[in-house]
């Protein structure tokens, strides 16, 4: 599998140990709200141990978070969990996750598989008049990173006497006898002049730097700025445009923020997927039932998935007879159907989109190769 949880996946469904309790958990990076995320892990964890009984053991390890202050101190978006008799992993991320918790015979991992179109990484370019950084991110950390042979502030590129030679000066003859300078911001201000040629100069250095890498690079700024600097990057990359400002920004606001965009605009790619299943929902290529979909996903013949986050068909599977059955309720031991379905899907090169119920009128839906 792809995406920025690639690692954590592959770790997670190499674990036999049951049962796995799965924890998904919106978050407050403000340390002022950090004391109501940790009371609400403590109940969640309260309530697993309730239904374990005596063989609740294998959750000290996770309760020994709530006790780490400084773990509460940095918070992101979001709080993962996984645990189990084996071990434990905990996840905090930028990215958004619907409420859910689990408790059964296997990891509950839909959630983790929706993200397999993202990026595991991605740049983003902080551009102000006075400075341009460059930083890389990953969903749990992010990291200032210089470009190479580049002045990354404006007044000290604009007070060097060597940088004339960066700029073209092309010599025409018009009726006047004059010249005409390209890339000097003709019919600028003086300022607007100077930005656009220390823009120029950042932009050679970040085409460098990023021309063969393939992550999605998010230019963030004021609307004027990022005009500016978009007209003097001319790298073919995938870019981002977010309106703001970087100059006062702490590290976690500015990963947020550039995966806020690129989450924004997988959204817009997920709902053109659901449109192609809604054209097709009811027929033989498009089904809601939860035993045909994992029977479907388990052969190969699911082309797209769409999950609610948070809904479960608790149930038995048998994967070498591709045998399903619903169970009539929840317990300790119980498959959930739905996110099985998800990990078939995504095996055999399915793409999985988490879908909230009232969107998709139904807990999931398959669209299945003709």
């Amino acid at each position: 599998m792809k995406g920025p949880f690639a690692n954590l996946l592959s770790n997670l469904l190499s674990q036999s140990a049951s049962p796995c309790l799965s924890v998904y958990m919106a978050t407050h990076p403000a340390s002022a709200q950090a004391a109501e995320d940790r009371i609400r892990l403590k109940n969640l964890l309260k309530d697993a141990e309730a239904k374990l009984g005596d063989s609740a053991a294998w959750l000290d390890g996770p309760r020994q978070l709530l006790e780490d202050e400084e773990f509460w101190t940095h918070l992101s978006n979001s709080l993962l969990l996984f645990a189990s008799p084996d071990g434990f992993e905990v996840v905090r991320t930028p990215l958004p996750f619907a409420e859910d918790q689990a408790l059964c015979s296997r990891y509950c991992l839909k959630q983790l598989i929706g993200y397999a179109d993202h990026p595991e990484r991605i740049h983003l370019v902080a551009v102000s008049s006075k400075h341009v950084r460059l930083f890389e991110c990953s969903t749990s950390d992010i990291t200032e990173v210089p470009i190479p042979d580049t002045v990354q502030v404006a007044s000290e590129f604009l007070g060097s006497d060597d940088r004339e030679e960066e700029f073209q000066q092309h010599s025409v003859h018009a009726r006047s006898g004059g010249t005409i300078f390209h890339g000097q911001g003709a019919g600028r201000d003086e300022e607007d002049e100077h930005r656009l040629r220390f823009f120029q100069h950042v932009a050679r250095g970040l085409e460098r730097a990023l021309g063969a890498n393939g992550s999605p690079v998010v230019l963030l700024g004021t609307q004027e700025n990022l005009a500016q600097f978009r007209s003097a990057y001319k790298a073919p990359k995938d870019l981002i445009e977010v309106q703001g400002s970087g100059d006062h920004a702490n590290l976690h606001d500015l990963n947020r923020s550039a995966w806020d965009a690129v989450f924004a605009r997988s959204q817009a790619d997920r709902e053109k997927a659901l449109a192609q299943f809604k054209e097709l929902e009811g027929s033989e290529a498009g089904i809601h039932d939860p035993v045909a979909i994992v029977q479907a996903a388990s052969t190969g013949r699911v082309r797209a998935l769409f999950v609610a986050p948070d809904a479960h068909v608790w149930g038995s599977a048998d994967l070498e007879q591709h045998s399903f059955d619903v169970a009539d309720e929840w317990s300790v031991n119980a498959v959930d159907l739905l996110d099985l379905a998800a990990v078939l899907t995504a095996k055999h090169g399915g793409a999985v989109h988490c879908v909230p119920k009232d969107q998709l009128g139904a807990l999931a839906g398959a669209l299945l190769f003709a």
